[in-house]
């Protein structure tokens, strides 16, 4: 039987092969063909590729600079602002234009049509200049960039290419433009190199048709006319893709002659808005047919020969592939990952020893069975079918995470990569994929981020929870409750003093003492409830949603703020100190349409309401606490609006000394509302000072004061002193001493003519720096007097060191002193001490006859009180002066013009 078809073959094979070769001969011609164009087309594409290159290398960097120049944001402000120095402009664009060979200028122009150039003139444009068109030209383009030729300057034959970007500032608005000029014949020198031959061609092209780089008009183009020439161009600035072309005309009515054809191939360059163009001219080649039919036979019989030693070769190359097979599948079998294939139908066809490791399954189990169907999870399903599909169409996939079921039932996390498996003829026949079980490493990872997130949410010194996870836990607290009528309570404390404890023992301490208090705050809450360490010295401890009256809340809530004060109230030993926490509790109630940060606000207002009320350190946000609130941002709000519109005004209030003699006068502001009426300024000057508006009403009362003083001296009328009240805020500010003198300079002030009056609680924290003002305003000739003085805690010996020339004693003290020992005992001690410092003291609040008795008695040298005056309008201030400057006794004003 062998031999039988051993003879067979031997009878077919003369004409198999004949066939063969007849085959091979035709094809060998198409092929040369084909194959010769092929590697034209592959040579003329590397030839494109070297060019971009070179442009990318070349070319762009600058005009990039130029358009990342005009898309800086420092750089459009730079613009926008009109404050630049010429001269460092241009050494900027001479640097730049340096660095780059081909370029041969980069300019900047703005809005205000200043022209900044590196030959280093500095000009203007003018529109009614045909030069100057480029600006309007690129100013007015629809795109942010765009290319320009010097027409004029092609009969030089340096045609010059420039590229204009336009810049527009943060809100879209045109501010200027900036661009690079490019030498056209440098760049063709530049590309020169690429060319192999007098047969090929580099043209540039713009978007409009325009040559840039390439043939011009009178030259003798050989490769193309100029009406091929041009309808190439329409036709390449027309394709949206790479265009390739490939002219070929084969003539078999010449004896074989190749007529003359063309490849072209072109790429649009995005960063110059141009296509590049190669063309390439195959120069005509004669094939000659000189070779007679025997050496064709020959010729066919060594194709014979050729093919029965091809067939010899590829019996040789199958039996090595089989054995390569069989090393490949011995490599899979003994990989140390989980292979595994499916065919096109999804049935497994591959299963390697570490995939019966992982599965438990042996391979002769799962042979033939539906992978997905059978092993794949639920939740994995359609993904991997979907994977499956994607490599049957030849796409792989990295990196795919998927689950599947073992045969104990436990799910295990693979990662995989596929890939499409294929014949010996190329063709698609299933999937191969190669994994890895992860499944210990995802669940040690998901345990680290776990702990990752647990400390990101801690606070490291105290193990409470931080103030992010305080904020997300009260939003979801929020979002899930479904009881419309529970009440949650939300308690803020921080602790008092406890700066003190950093400052003067350390931080160290400070933080083994913060650690106590939050072990005391987490052991007087109850079990459910959370506490957190928002920062610093500030906690909060939040109660669940609870369906209980709000009676019943505020007296949880206040059994609760008063254990904990109790308990933060008892010693603290840390190291060798024995330390007390206080702190000032604010509480508030929600419920479930409150918003996260209405809550913690009202926590914290109810905090500050606590520190100021010194009976207790426990206080609730009620009512009344938001309406107190609400009016003081009323009027802080309202505050730029009265600076504005002349809401504020003076009055003044009279000094006296003994003999009933004007001595000066105190500076008063007080603010028409056009809605709360006549305020005083303890209603707002506190808020100023707490909000940083204390500045600008101090400058406006200086102004106010200075100029009122002019308004007096012009008419003749006098005033021994006037007395400001000046913020220890307005110190701090650098700018007051500056203020100052500018006003006095403005007005013709005498600085002996100004006591400013500064209150007693003024910082030592800034010392030296409230010092420092003060005595640059002592030389100039102002006078300073220390305000309620004895109501503060101020340091003698510090009061010792600024230049004080006066006192004023509170009216609080002034008011008992007829009838409180005490209050009589701290008159007499300032007096005293106000003596041997030759200090004035000036009385305040001196209402009755028996206070000023008892003062004059003491030696107090000024009274101010409704005893002499009430605060008067500046009309009534006018007549008093006048009275005095005629010698009348001033109880003849009227009382009208008093302000109270």
């Amino acid at each position: 039987m062998g031999k039988t078809k051993h003879n067979l073959y031997l009878r077919i094979a003369p004409a198999i092969f004949t066939l063969f070769a007849v085959v091979v001969l035709l094809s060998g011609f198409s092929y040369f063909t084909v194959s010769t164009r092929a590697l034209d087309n592959q040579r003329l594409s590397d030839l494109s590729s070297h060019v971009l290159l070179k442009i990318n290398r070349e070319i762009l960097p600058p005009i990039h600079m130029s358009s990342t120049m005009a898309n800086n944001t420092w750089f459009k402000q730079w613009v926008k602002s009109g404050e630049k120095d010429s001269q460092e402009v241009i050494l900027y664009l001479s640097e730049i234009l340096n660095r780059n060979h081909l370029l041969t200028s980069f300019f900047i122009s703005d809005k205000t049509l200043n022209y900044y150039h590196p030959d280093g003139v500095l000009r203007k444009i003018d529109r009614n200049n045909p030069e100057d068109n480029w600006y309007l030209e690129a100013k007015n383009m629809p795109h942010d960039y765009v290319l320009n030729i010097d027409e004029d300057r092609r009969h030089n034959n340096t045609i010059t290419l420039f590229i204009n970007h336009k810049v527009f500032d943060q809100q879209g608005q045109f501010i200027g433009i900036t661009g690079v000029g490019l030498e056209l014949i440098k760049l063709k020198q530049l590309l020169a190199d690429f060319t192999e031959s007098s047969y090929q061609e580099l043209i540039l092209v713009d978007s409009q048709g325009q040559i840039l780089l390439g043939p011009e008009k009178d030259d003798q183009y050989s490769l193309l006319d100029a009406i091929k020439l041009q309808g190439l161009i329409s036709t390449v600035i027309a394709s949206t893709e790479d265009y390739w072309d490939d002219a070929v005309m084969l003539d078999y009515g010449r004896k074989g002659h190749l007529d003359e054809s063309h490849s072209i191939h072109s790429k649009y360059i995005e960063d110059l808005k141009v296509h590049l163009v190669i063309i390439e001219n195959h120069s005509p080649i004669t094939y000659e047919l000189k070779e007679s039919l025997g050496l064709t036979i020959a010729g066919l019989i060594g194709i014979v020969s050729l093919c029965l030693y091809g067939f010899y070769l590829a019996n040789k190359m199958h039996l090595q592939q089989l054995k390569k097979s069989e090393d490949l599948n011995r490599v899979i079998n003994m990989a140390n990952a989980p292979i595994l294939g499916v065919d096109r139908e999804g049935r497994i066809n591959e299963w390697n020893q570490m995939a019966e490791k992982i599965s438990g399954f042996k391979k002769e189990e799962v042979l033939g069975l539906d992978l997905v169907d059978f092993f794949i999870t639920d939740d994995s399903r359609k993904s991997v079918q979907a994977v499956i599909n994607k490599a049957l169409q030849g796409e792989e996939t990295a990196h795919y995470l998927f689950q599947f079921n073992t045969k104990d039932i436990r799910p295990v996390e693979v990662r995989l990569n596929s890939t499409a498996r294929r014949d010996g003829l190329g063709k698609i026949t299933g999937v191969i994929g190669i994994g890895q079980d992860v499944t210990e490493l995802n669940r040690t990872r998901k345990q680290y981020e776990s702990n990752m997130e647990l400390l990101a949410f801690k606070d490291p010194l105290t193990d409470l929870f931080n103030r992010r996870y305080f904020y997300d836990h009260l939003k979801r607290q929020l979002q899930k409750c479904n009881d419309s009528k529970g009440i949650g309570t939300l308690f803020f404390l921080d602790l008092d003093q406890f700066k003190l404890v950093n400052d003067s023992l350390g931080h160290r301490i400070g933080d083994e003492m913060l650690k106590v208090i939050a072990q005391r705050l987490s052991s007087n809450v109850r079990e459910g409830d959370l506490v957190c360490r928002l920062g610093g010295d500030e906690f909060v401890a939040l109660l669940p949603f609870e369906s209980i009256t709000s009676a019943q809340a505020i007296e949880q809530a206040e059994k609760i703020a008063v254990k904990i004060s109790d308990s933060l109230g008892q010693p603290i030993h840390v190291e060798d100190h024995i330390l007390s926490a206080h702190a000032s509790i604010g509480i508030s109630h929600f419920t479930a349409s409150d918003s996260t940060d209405e809550i913690i606000m009202q926590a914290d207002n109810a905090m500050y309401q606590a520190k100021e009320d010194m009976s207790t350190n426990i206080a609730f946000f009620t009512d009344s606490v938001r309406q107190v609130l609400m009016g003081q941002m009323n009027v802080l709000e309202a505050v730029n609006e009265a600076l504005e519109s002349d809401q504020f005004m003076m009055c003044y209030q009279p000094q006296y000394n003994h003999e009933r003699e004007l001595i000066g006068l105190e500076a008063l502001i007080r603010w028409q509302h056009p809605r709360m009426g006549l305020l005083s300024s303890d209603k707002f000057i506190p808020l100023a000072e707490t909000h940083h508006r204390i500045n600008a009403i101090g400058t406006w009362i200086l102004d106010a004061v200075f100029k009122q003083v002019q308004q007096w001296r012009e008419t003749g009328l006098t005033i021994p002193k006037v007395a400001i009240n000046i913020s220890s805020i307005q110190l701090l500010d650098g700018g007051f001493v500056t203020v100052v003198e500018g006003l006095a300079e403005q007005y013709r002030i005498n600085p002996n003519q100004v006591v400013f009056e500064i209150t007693e609680s003024i910082g030592i924290e800034h010392f030296v720096l409230v010092q420092g003002v003060l005595e640059d305003l002592k030389v100039q000739g102002y006078r300073f007097s220390l305000d309620d003085f004895g109501t503060g805690y101020a340091s003698m010996t510090n009061f010792k060191r600024l230049p004080f020339s006066q006192v004023k004693v509170d009216q609080s003290f002034i008011a008992d002193i007829e009838k409180d020992g005490d209050s009589l005992a701290i008159v007499e001690v300032v007096l005293a001490l106000a003596k041997s410092l030759h200090l004035e003291v000036i009385a305040e609040g001196v209402e009755t006859q028996g206070q000023f008795d008892i003062l004059d008695r003491l030696g107090c040298s000024g009274y101010q009180g409704y005893l002499f005056s009430k605060p008067l309008g500046v009309q009534a201030i006018t007549s008093l002066l006048r009275h005095r400057l005629k010698g009348e006794s001033p109880n003849t004003l009227k009382t009208k013009s008093i302000i109270l």
